[in-house]
């Protein structure tokens, strides 16, 4: 299991299995790959074209994408309860997208999380 918080984190090798595993996506390869699993998914209601890209994804790949707005995190982030949100996660998510401003918070969830924590944008990576 890997995250996926900060480009800077991968190695070259790293990057091109990434785009090498999009290729054979696109080319029908792992049609159920997700098939039974939920993604949830943390986007801001202004994030319509990448939600909808990520939301098509796992749809496509026979997954349950479960949609939360991103403002739920705020609330997460600011009381230290972010620890217990993602154990909960953990045990009914086969991954977590994450479309937060602060990085800070998906580092949190990367210590605790024992699924796939993926960026989808922050304001230190964009």
């Amino acid at each position: 299991m890997r995250h996926l918080i900060r480009l800077t984190d991968w190695q070259e090798d790293d990057a091109m299995s990434v785009f090498r595993l999009a290729d054979e996506i696109a080319g029908g390869k792992y049609g159920g790959a997700l098939s039974g699993q939920s993604v949830v998914l943390f986007f801001p209601p202004t994030s319509l074209l990448t939600r909808t890209t990520f939301e098509r994804a796992v749809y496509r790949l026979g997954g349950q994408p479960i949609l939360f707005p991103s403002e739920t995190l705020d609330k997460t982030f600011k009381h230290d309860t972010i620890r217990d949100m993602i154990g909960y996660l953990n045990n009914w998510a086969g991954c977590v997208v994450i479309r937060y401003r602060d990085i800070a918070l998906l580092e949190q969830a990367e210590r605790y999380a024992t699924v796939p924590i993926i960026n989808a944008m922050t304001d230190a990576n964009h």
